[in-house]
């Protein structure tokens, strides 16, 4: 079961009218659609989530999937997802955790690396819309056993 986070970067109130239902629960409403997932092993989830982004309705301008359990020796060609570029940060201690961001090819963002702190399971972008203002957006895994003061 998943559980996800919607963003709708425009001033749209949601109504009873709104048709959310599909496979990322977006309305039809304007703006930068982002989304985030724990996905806990993305290898046997890649299928259904690929199947997701190329066909569902409106789907997700942004994808987030954290803990993935990704290695060295998942390459990523093996991850690749028509209509969508991404970025990934996989754990190089102990297994687990680990993340993962799909962009539609339509946003422009720029990854930056030097506002990710060592030692955390975060990935940090600058989201460039056109006409609007960039802003910044970041994608956390906590794991549970970490220490309250992370």
């Amino acid at each position: 079961m998943y559980i996800y986070y919607i963003i709708n970067l425009e001033n749209h109130a949601l109504t009873a009218n709104d048709k959310i239902f599909n496979s990322y629960g977006f309305s039809k409403s304007k703006g930068i659609r982002i989304c985030s997932h724990n996905v806990n092993r993305i290898e046997s989830k890649y299928e259904e989530i690929k199947h997701n982004l190329m066909f569902s309705d409106n789907q997700p301008d942004v994808l987030g999937l954290g803990e993935t359990f990704l290695t060295k020796h998942t390459t990523d060609n093996e991850l690749q997802v028509p209509g969508y570029v991404f970025e990934r940060k996989d754990r190089t201690s102990q297994g687990g955790g680990g993340l993962i961001v799909y962009f539609s090819e339509t946003i422009k963002f720029l990854r930056k690396n030097n506002i990710e702190i060592g030692g955390t399971e975060t990935m940090w972008f600058e989201i460039k819309p056109d006409y609007k203002k960039s802003f910044l957006l970041c994608f956390v895994y906590r794991p549970p056993k970490s220490l309250i003061d992370w």
